[in-house]
């Protein structure tokens, strides 16, 4: 909305201009050539309508600038890749591709090519950015894994919904799919992990078939395959009541309005299984890990219980990490791993890179 008030009130400047110089460009026996060949030049421009630009949560401040110069440094960072346009904005994506691709002996650590680890925000898909710690970028760098963070649109009560934030996260790999063999990428060795709602998204990229969220026509033919993820604290349901224990996110109103918009309560029921990990789930579903506190006041640990029994039912591939004392944010008086948690998950997530590896290198001999 800002932006297109910005806009609204530069019309007449722009329009001014255009006619001051189109009265001056008629005064032409007046004017030198090489003049008036820039003034055209500038008339041009006042009619070029105005470019896209990157979502607001994608702006950095002096914080995030600083976590991308160090970011450069640990990793060959192509920063700000624009992976789709929605109306006038830009919907971008930092891809830091691994500085070590090789191990002590010079051998290939993914000879067919790099995994791409992808970020998802928290932020209750309204808030957050995808400026994660410059050590996750070094660590990923350092295993041979490239890491892929990405911002997608909130879902403020403003025509969006939770499903489109899934859409955008379906299309930054779609996008990078496409783009594979350009940056040394494997797709068919994608993982993904997030906190809280990132890692409700996160379970969505696993679980999910990308075709049940269409988005970016130019990229719908593209394939990947998604080989394991990490969720801290990630909603499994955003349906049944029982997953929240009848209290957390979902009994506030608000936010069930902003992430399932004005729609009537039957569409709005509809939506919310549509975006639930937990009807995905199969025997086939990627290696999963959960991680989450047993304490959590925002995401009930009933999430993860539910979630992991209906695994254990389907012969699916889900480990739960349970952590006593532990609040959302993995805080807590007695918590165990507060400060720890994400080298847990990126451990876990290199060694699902590995195994996904060399099951496909099995596979193709």
């Amino acid at each position: 909305m800002k932006k297109s008030i910005i806009l609204t009130q530069a019309a007449p400047v722009f329009f001014g201009a255009s006619r001051f110089l189109s009265s001056i460009l008629h005064a032409r026996s007046r004017i030198p050539c090489p003049a008036r060949a820039f003034l055209a030049c500038l008339l041009a421009l006042a009619f070029l309508p105005a470019a896209a630009a990157p979502l607001p949560q994608a702006r950095r401040n002096a914080r995030h600038e600083a976590g991308m110069k160090r970011k450069a440094e640990v990793s060959d960072l192509h920063a700000d890749i624009v992976y789709k346009k929605v109306g006038g904005d830009d919907l971008t994506l930092d891809l830091m591709l691994p500085k070590t691709k090789t191990d002590a002996k010079g051998r290939a650590l993914f000879p067919n090519g790099t995994p791409v680890v992808f970020y998802l925000h928290g932020g209750g898909w309204h808030g957050g950015s995808r400026y994660v710690s410059p050590d996750d970028a070094e660590y990923f760098s350092k295993n041979g894994l490239a890491l892929a963070c990405v911002t997608y649109r909130f879902a403020k009560n403003n025509g969006l919904t939770i499903a489109d934030c899934v859409t955008d996260c379906f299309d930054a790999a779609r996008y990078l799919a496409a783009h594979a063999s350009g940056h040394g990428l494997d797709p068919r060795l994608f993982l993904a992990y997030g906190h809280s709602a990132g890692g409700h998204l996160t379970l969505m990229m696993l679980y999910a078939p990308p075709e049940a969220f269409p988005g970016d026509p130019a990229h719908a033919a593209a394939k990947f395959r998604f080989a394991g993820g990490v969720a801290f604290s990630g909603p499994t349901s955003m349906l049944d009541r029982e997953f929240w224990n009848n209290e957390g996110w979902l009994a506030i109103q608000k936010n069930y309005t902003d992430a399932f918009g004005s729609a009537p309560e039957n569409e709005r029921g509809s939506i919310a299984k549509k975006v639930s990990p937990y009807y995905y789930l199969t025997k086939d579903s990627p290696r999963t890990l959960l991680i989450h506190g047993d304490l959590d006041q925002a995401v009930h640990i009933n999430h993860a219980i539910l979630l992991e029994k209906r695994a254990r039912e389907l012969g699916a591939d889900l480990t739960l990490w349970r952590v006593p004392g532990a609040a959302h944010n993995f805080k807590g008086k007695r918590s165990p791993i507060f400060g720890a948690y994400n080298h847990l998950g990126w451990d876990t997530l290199r060694d699902m890179a590995r195994e996904a590896a060399a099951k496909n290198a099995a596979a193709a001999q």
